[in-house]
């Protein structure tokens, strides 16, 4: 596994002292990793900055308003920091949205797009949010002391083009209905595929790169450290040895690669930088790819390996317990989970790190979907799942370990598996 650097132990307690800085480059939307990072860095006396991407709603990015801004953290820099170049006008005054926008679903695989003119909006996007992002920091050097620590965090991800048809074909990619199943490669290799990967690289990657780059006078006067969040699979446990596993299609995958090589570049460079690749949690942005959310499931199997004695796994299973039927249990849960990962198919195909990123077939999201479904199935509720749970501790476990292994930031990209974060939660609990 080259470049693969998987965290085992607890990083040493991070010396950050109160009056410090962590900066959030991007809008905290709902619950998503990063809520646990400004917990700890705020048990720890650091000042939070906080960031938007800003509005549209005529087609032209602003600011936001003295309503909307009232709404956020009194700490927020209202610099309209919205990436990609999807709503971005080249010279002949269309968007690569423009250019879509009329694709019906019986002719998006044939549709063929002008990339002169999305060459144009993609320069024109990178050249907006270079702007933004000088204007940005100008502002921000005027609320940071000089020698304190600043650490800043890159939320950026995703980037599928704001257009109804991408989210069509999409559904159908990652939704094995046998006559209406779309292979994820098929998409790919399309116009609309790769109009959707040039996005992916604007929004995850290349927004990190501008960062890290017009950031140096900053750097010249306060020790800093930029993280990014990834993704690039995780190890689980269904009950024996951990083992690398990913869910596919992940087709922000290839973005999330150019980020991780982002990040050592600058690493050669004695630029402090590290993309943390985070295990899979269930979000709002990612419950249309359902079955992304099965390696949560296995967190407790973690719990049961590494610490089956202790007080905080026995009121975590109660907890999850609780969510099932009466005549389910944890154990029948994980044996779902076990039998999907022991498949051949899914084992010698999928749980291949060297693979990574990977297109999806017809046969492994229909496996892949049942299992879902099958675990689902087993909940009182549909909409009260154990997920909701296992989410929490992985977004506390990641932030944590985070905060602290980023002060000294050894690696340029660091996994957070289900191992240590279990092993971190657990050492926390009897501290």
């Amino acid at each position: 596994m080259n470049n693969y650097f998987s965290l085992h132990k607890t990083p040493v307690k991070a010396q950050y002292r109160p009056g410090d800085y962590l900066v959030i480059f991007g809008e905290v939307f709902g619950r998503g990793y990063v809520n646990g990072l400004i917990q700890e860095a705020q048990k720890y006396g650091l000042e939070v900055i906080y960031s938007t991407v800003g509005r549209r709603e005529t087609g032209v990015l602003r600011k936001l308003n003295t309503d909307e801004l009232s709404k956020q953290p009194s700490s927020t820099i209202n610099v309209p920091l919205e990436a990609g170049f999807d709503l971005e006008k080249s010279s002949d005054g269309t968007t690569p949205c423009d250019q879509v926008k009329d694709i019906k679903m019986d002719d998006w695989l044939n549709a063929k797009l002008n990339w002169q003119s999305v060459s144009e909006s993609e320069s024109e996007g990178t050249k907006r949010f270079t702007t933004h992002v000088r204007d940005y920091f100008r502002e921000l050097r005027t609320k940071i002391k000089p020698g304190k620590n600043v650490f800043i965090a890159h939320l950026m991800a995703g980037g599928v083009p704001r257009a109804k048809i991408f989210m069509a074909v999409l559904n159908r990619v990652v939704k094995p209905k046998a006559d209406k199943f779309i292979p994820s490669q098929v998409f790919w290799n399309s116009d609309l595929g790769i109009l959707c990967d040039k996005s992916f690289n604007a929004v995850t990657a290349d927004t990190f790169k501008i960062l890290v780059e017009e950031s140096k006078d900053l750097q010249k006067t306060n020790p800093t450290r930029f993280s990014a969040y990834g993704y690039h699979g995780t190890e689980i446990s269904t009950g024996s040895d951990f083992f690398w596993q990913s869910y596919a299609p992940y087709i922000q995958g290839w973005a999330k690669v150019c980020l991780e090589n982002h990040s050592a570049s600058f690493q050669k460079n004695s630029v402090k930088t590290c993309v943390y690749n985070c295990p899979e949690i269930l979000t709002n942005s990612s419950s249309i790819f359902q079955g992304v959310e099965v390696p949560l499931y296995p967190l407790l199997s973690s719990f049961k390996k590494l610490g089956a004695d202790k007080k905080y796994t026995k009121d975590l299973l109660v907890k999850c317990q609780e969510l099932l039927r009466s005549d389910k249990t944890i154990d029948d849960l994980l044996d779902v989970t076990r039998s999907f990962y022991n498949d051949p198919e899914i084992k010698s195909n999928f749980n291949v790190f060297e693979k990574f990123p990977q297109h999806n077939n017809f046969s492994q999201m229909q496996k892949l979907v049942d299992c879902s479904n099958r675990i689902i199935e087993m909940h009182q509720d549909e909409k009260n799942l154990v997920t909701f749970v296992l989410s929490e501790e992985i977004l506390k476990g990641t932030g944590q370990l985070i905060f602290h292994d980023s002060y000294l930031m050894p690696k340029s990209s660091v996994w957070l598996n289900h191992d240590i974060i279990v092993k971190h939660l657990l050492s926390q609990s009897s501290a």
